[in-house]
């Protein structure tokens, strides 16, 4: 149901033009590919269940949150923005 959603929502948001939504569904999708194929690899049935599914986005929202830190050390304000746009994003699918 997640990876449905996933996928409905970067169909809007290749619509819509909302470049940096479209970015970041689009690797938020591959990230969940990856995942799927590993089991696969495993030997076991290939579909995320949507607890799997949300573990991958919890660890990539994990990603963005340690990325903004270091990049408020370094001064890189432009990136932090970007960053946490993305964050943003990612969250939108995470429970609460």
């Amino acid at each position: 149901m997640l990876v449905q959603r996933l996928k409905e929502d970067l169909k809007f948001s290749l619509k819509s033009g909302n470049k940096n939504r479209t970015g970041v569904l689009r690797y938020l999708l591959s990230e969940v590919y990856n995942e799927e194929k590993a089991k696969q690899a495993a030997g076991r049935e290939p579909v995320l269940s949507d607890d799997e599914a949300t573990r991958v986005l919890q660890k990539e929202s994990k990603k963005r949150k340690d990325a903004i830190e270091l990049f408020e050390q370094g001064g890189r304000a432009d990136l932090v923005a970007k960053e946490d746009e993305a964050l943003k994003f990612i969250e939108e699918y995470l429970p609460r």
